[in-house]
């Protein structure tokens, strides 16, 4: 007797605490997160409008009437469902699930039948709320955002490279339609997803702080930096390029233009022998003919035209001539005067400050802080002392939540600073060297390969410390 009695205890403390679990599991629903991923698809709204129905009005009713008259437990009565001798078949079933849920401790045959229908009850209860089907939903179109979004703006806007060099205006397209700022609204669906799967307020409450997070990211470094950049407030698109291989400036192809005319016309003068009109023109370019001369000239005879279109010719011979000699003698001043190489050069382009142990640490390089993260992560692996449950979770709430305001706040600030003083640029030609002749294209080149490294890596660790904890 005092078995049985102590086996209940233990059926009814269980059953409190998921009961618990079932109320959070409501509370989650009723914050309704499919409201900011439905809403925005085709036929989304029929999809929420349904299963809110289904769970306000049809949970209401059938809920009311128990409450009034006991009616789903007349109902399994009269249905048999619970029955061995009326419909053994639906009983086994309905036996095999409720012991698969409870657990070893659960006795189908030892409980009443108002409790056995209670847990019935709660099977249909699950299946409304939607937990799993409704969160790897949210997971999945999460993925589909950041994934189409990456398509669109490809690694010129997923790195925000506009703030370190200017490519074009922007272009809406795919996904850039579906939401204003679809990266930072509808693209964290996954939080609200993962948080109703859980069941776990903890998580519900950290998702809804990373969230914030980005919107204060949004608000403070994206909206600024496309009003500075752009002119108007506009979405993180992508980004056109000006000029296209196929295209050129204007004086850049009018150069090419006058040098390939230049060079055809000497090579054509220098193999072809000008007749006489060809001479006549080309003293007339030497400078203007009055008519006084031009009248004396036709009073002569022939002699002193020809003479004169010799003269042409040889004039222009002796120009043509001369334009490879000028040349090769300005080609060899010119490597004449290029400097030659020093050693203080040569050490400054093959030994860039190169981090030796902790010496010449700079952060802002991406390969340096990596280094510095896995000393780090290793000394605490080897120096933590064994923790409890509890202190466990606490310290990785609190590890997760530091990389969230990392990828936020941190990332966010560095941004702001290249976007209003270009203050990665300035620091790589504060500290590196760079040719002289390179215009700071190499600063700029390394200033945006490093971010994106470091934005790759934060952005890996701050999901994956999320997923960790959970």
């Amino acid at each position: 007797m005092d078995g049985e009695v102590q086996s209940l205890l233990r059926q009814r403390k269980k059953i409190s605490t998921e009961g618990k679990d079932a109320t959070a599991d409501a509370v989650d629903e009723t914050t309704s997160p499919e409201e900011a991923v439905w809403g925005k698809t085709p036929g989304g709204e029929v999809y929420f409008a349904f299963w809110r129905a289904a769970y306000d009005v049809g949970l209401g009713w059938v809920l009311t009437k128990q409450s009034k008259k006991k009616w789903i437990v007349r109902e399994i009565q009269r249905l048999g469902w619970l029955d061995d001798s009326r419909k053994p078949a639906v009983r086994n079933w309905i036996r095999k699930q409720l012991a698969g849920k409870m657990g070893k401790d659960y006795s189908f045959d030892d409980l009443p039948l108002e409790y056995n229908t209670w847990l019935l009850f709660r099977q249909a209860v699950d299946i409304i709320l939607l937990k799993w089907i409704g969160g790897i939903a949210m997971i999945a179109f999460n993925l589909w955002v950041k994934t189409e979004a990456h398509h669109v703006v490809k690694d010129y806007g997923w790195y925000w490279g506009d703030v370190f060099f200017q490519r074009g205006a922007l272009v809406f397209d795919g996904v850039f339609e579906l939401a204003p700022h679809p990266m930072y609204s509808v693209g964290y669906a996954g939080y609200y997803g993962l948080s109703l799967i859980i069941g776990s307020y903890p998580v519900l409450f950290v998702s809804i702080a990373a969230h914030a997070a980005q919107f204060g990211f949004l608000v403070f470094f994206e909206n600024p930096h496309i009003e500075r950049t752009y002119g108007q407030r506009k979405l993180l698109a992508q980004r056109t390029p000006v000029f296209t291989s196929s295209t050129l400036p204007e004086d850049v192809a009018a150069e090419g233009k006058t040098r390939s005319d230049s060079v055809s016309s000497t090579k054509s003068s220098d193999l072809s022998t000008p007749s006489a009109t060809e001479g006549e023109s080309g003293t007339e370019t030497d400078g203007p003919q009055t008519e006084t001369e031009y009248e004396s000239d036709t009073e002569n005879e022939g002699r002193p035209t020809m003479s004169r279109a010799k003269k042409g010719r040889q004039t222009s011979r002796s120009s043509v001539s001369s334009i490879p000699t000028l040349g090769a003698s300005s080609f060899n001043g010119l490597r004449r005067s290029k400097p030659p190489i020093s050693q203080h050069d040569l050490f400054n382009i093959y030994f860039r400050k190169d981090t030796i142990l902790f010496h010449n640490i700079d952060l802002l390089r991406a390969t340096d802080l990596q280094l510095v993260l896995v000393i780090t992560y290793v000394l605490t692996a080897s120096l933590l002392p064994p923790l409890s449950h509890k202190a466990g979770l606490v310290l990785h709430s609190i590890h997760a939540l530091m990389w969230c305001l990392f990828h936020s706040f941190g990332l966010g600030l560095l941004l702001r600073a290249q976007s209003e003083r270009k203050f990665l640029v300035r620091h790589f030609l504060k500290h590196y060297y760079y040719p002289q002749n390179d215009n700071g294209k190499g600063a700029l080149y390394e200033a945006f390969s490093n971010w994106k490294s470091i934005y790759n890596t934060s952005m890996c660790m701050t999901y994956g410390m999320t997923f960790f904890h959970l």
